[in-house]
């Protein structure tokens, strides 16, 4: 039996096993993108079982011969494996968060980037579609003719970005980055000069997610 366990359990066999985790689990954490961090954990709980698995065939092929110090050799190796097993969970949690939060910010970034330049597409579209400036003859019409192009406008802006502007503004608030412009413009900014505000204001901050 005894020898049975020493084949079963030695280095020789073990050890192999071992090192193929532990390589597994370098890579996974090198190479960090997802389903990288699971991978890693398993690698890591597969090596700490099968340490303890070494431990205590070790000591039931030695027990014969334990002694206070063995025995004390024992609860310290344990100890060690456990405390290992449970740092290393911990710091690639913390690996896997701070990830998560740097392409969330990448995400945030890129997002926000878009939206400025749909917004600032919007506006050329407008601008091509929008009425001469007043004649001389038709002054008045001219003028009412150009504040309802600007009114709808608005109108459009409010019903194709508002949402979105909207919910950018607030994630950038919530890392601390406020513009009062665009806090006083974004709800309903309401003609094309404040829509560029808007447009221009949202990719200044997304452009300090990253540096934040």
């Amino acid at each position: 039996m005894v020898i049975w366990i020493r084949r079963l359990f030695g280095w020789w066999t073990i050890g192999p096993a071992v090192v193929a985790l532990a390589a597994l689990l370098a890579i996974a954490l090198r190479l960090g993108a997802p389903p990288a961090g699971e991978i890693a954990l398993t690698c890591l709980s597969g090596v700490a079982l099968l340490l303890v698995v070494r431990l205590a065939a070790w000591t039931i092929v030695s027990s014969e011969a334990f002694g206070r110090e063995e025995r004390l050799f024992t609860f310290v190796m344990l100890l060690l494996i456990g405390m290992g097993w449970y740092g290393t969970r911990q710091w690639i949690f913390e690996r896997q968060f701070d990830r998560l939060v740097a392409d969330q910010q990448t995400q945030l970034r890129l997002g926000v980037a878009e939206l400025s330049g749909n917004i600032l597409n919007f506006l050329e579209a407008r601008r091509r579609e929008a009425p001469p400036p007043p004649q001389p003859a038709s002054w008045d019409q001219d003028e009412v003719a150009i504040l309802r192009f600007d009114a709808e406008t608005g109108r459009r802006f409010d019903a194709r970005f508002g949402a979105q502007v909207m919910t950018a503004r607030n994630l950038l608030a919530m890392r601390g980055l406020i513009d009062r412009d665009l806090d006083r413009f974004y709800r309903h900014p309401g003609d094309s000069f404040h829509i560029r505000i808007v447009a221009t204001r949202l990719r200044a901050l997304g452009d300090r997610v990253d540096r934040h």
